[in-house]
């Protein structure tokens, strides 16, 4: 009777864990620099151009005078073709983990990533 008691102790507090811990990143997130671009919202990726990083695998810098907004937050390019590509696939592109660094998200916690 003891042991069964532990058992589903442990258990339940397995399942109270992952469930805190899941709801901690319950809502979509970005890891986004402080202040506002020119497009009135957060700057994510540290203004890296995401479609070059993904498709030439290249961490290019983007610059202000090509930015798309999705879900609220700005991204730089480094190109309008680049911005344009962004903006019919967002989801391509858009960083993993919302930009945290993967290993923070592993253990719960959101570390700043670096592209």
């Amino acid at each position: 009777m003891l042991k069964q008691t532990k058992k589903a102790t442990v258990i339940s507090a397995t399942l109270l864990t992952l469930g805190i811990s899941q709801a901690a990143f319950a809502v979509d997130e970005y890891n986004t620099a402080t202040g506002l671009t020119a497009a009135g919202a957060p700057l994510a990726f540290h203004g890296v151009d995401p479609v070059a990083f993904v498709d030439i695998e290249n961490r290019i810098t983007g610059t202000a005078k090509y930015t798309a907004v999705h879900d609220g937050v700005a991204y730089y390019f480094s190109s309008q073709e680049n911005a344009d590509k962004f903006e019919k696939n967002p989801i391509r592109y858009q960083p993993q983990n919302g930009g945290f660094c993967t290993f923070g998200v592993s253990v719960g916690k959101k570390f700043d990533g670096n592209p």
